[in-house]
């Protein structure tokens, strides 16, 4: 019997969850042992959606989405799945499925700040997209970096942590129980920056030389989407000194 996957993209709200699925989808590497198969768009579950979708509030959303969460692990249909880690209900899903031999794969995009994620998601109010409170913004923003890195990502065979604030996306750490050393958290370098405090730095490795690959090539297709979304084609973007601006991908 194939393995089914589950597929998390995570992050706080404007981190480029829902770009990513799709550059996943479209990005192929068979020498790396990894890269998650390609789901159907129907099997991603995203709950503002379905918000959107049947104009139901946040709550029959949140039910809705429970319910086929459930259905599909039922019948070991691949998922992905779309969600802040702003709280714990995930949590026995992936229980869930991992009872059912799925293999669990976390994307985690992150923000430098809850000022970023709330311009990100301003904007795409803008454009008719669903919108979130600024209250709710800043709440998930600490919750979803905090229940990442404390909870889910030890559950995942195998997670990324990738900082998507700018127009490049750089992929900060990664790691997972299908690793031989599955304690090892790995990076590009041993340098610090903002996820550093999330994480044990002892057990940081660069030995890694595999998994870089593969990225370069979904940063690739991200960029792709990025660039040819149809209208409002500026993002918001936060350096290293902590200014935000708008900018136009080309």
């Amino acid at each position: 019997m194939i393995q089914p996957h589950l597929l998390l993209i995570g992050g706080p709200n404007g981190s480029g969850k829902s770009t990513v699925f799709p550059a996943l989808q479209n990005t192929s590497d068979d020498s790396f042992v990894f890269a998650p198969r390609k789901i159907k768009n129907e099997n991603f579950i995203n709950a503002d959606n379905i918000a959107v979708e049947h104009s139901i509030g946040d709550i029959a959303a949140g039910r809705k989405t429970i319910q086929k969460i459930k259905n599909m692990i039922s019948r070991n249909e691949d998922i992905a799945i779309e969600t802040t880690f702003s709280g714990k209900t995930i949590l026995r899903y992936i229980e869930s499925a991992k009872a059912n031999n799925y293999r669990i794969y976390i994307v985690f995009m992150s923000l430098r700040s809850s000022e970023l994620s709330m311009n990100r998601v301003s904007q795409r109010a803008l454009l008719g997209k669903h919108y979130i409170s600024m209250k709710q913004i800043m709440n998930r923003y600490d919750r979803s970096l905090n229940n990442f890195f404390n909870t889910y990502k030890d559950l995942a065979d195998f997670w990324v942590a990738a900082d998507n604030s700018t127009l490049n996306i750089e992929i900060l750490y990664w790691g997972g129980n299908a690793f031989a050393k599955h304690e090892k958290i790995y990076s590009h370098s041993m340098g610090k920056n903002y996820l550093t405090q999330h994480i044990d730095s002892s057990r940081i490795s660069t030995d890694d030389r595999i998994s870089p690959a593969f990225y370069k090539l979904v940063k690739a297709r991200v960029f792709e989407e990025i660039r040819n979304r149809p209208k409002g084609n500026y993002v918001s973007v936060q350096n290293e000194d902590g200014k935000i601006e708008f900018v136009k991908p080309v």
